[in-house]
């Protein structure tokens, strides 16, 4: 039903995946499937998850305080952010040289 090609186009993390989403013949349910890289996957199941946690922590008691978030925050998920990439570039730069 569709592909998100997230090699060419990775997300601001740095993440890369095949994406794809199909309909299952007999139930008609829509199902998603991702392709990844060995490293990807070691990268998003590991640390980057740790990382993505800790954002979606701050970025939730910003919600529930109703408020924007502080100096400290932004840095925080900024410095997170950059981690995450640099983990994802780390990964595909090894692919790029095999």
């Amino acid at each position: 039903m569709r592909i998100k090609n997230n090699f060419t186009t990775p997300k601001a993390s740095g993440y890369r995946d095949l994406n794809l989403l199909v309909r299952l013949p007999e139930s008609k349910i829509i199902a998603e499937v991702q392709l990844h890289l060995e490293a990807f996957s070691v990268i998003k199941n590991g640390k980057e998850h740790d990382n993505y946690e800790q954002i979606q922590q701050i970025e939730r008691l910003q919600l529930t305080d109703n408020r924007e978030l502080s100096e400290i925050e932004v840095a925080s998920i900024n410095k997170l952010r950059k981690e995450s990439q640099q983990l994802y570039q780390q990964a595909w730069s090894q692919y790029l040289t095999a």
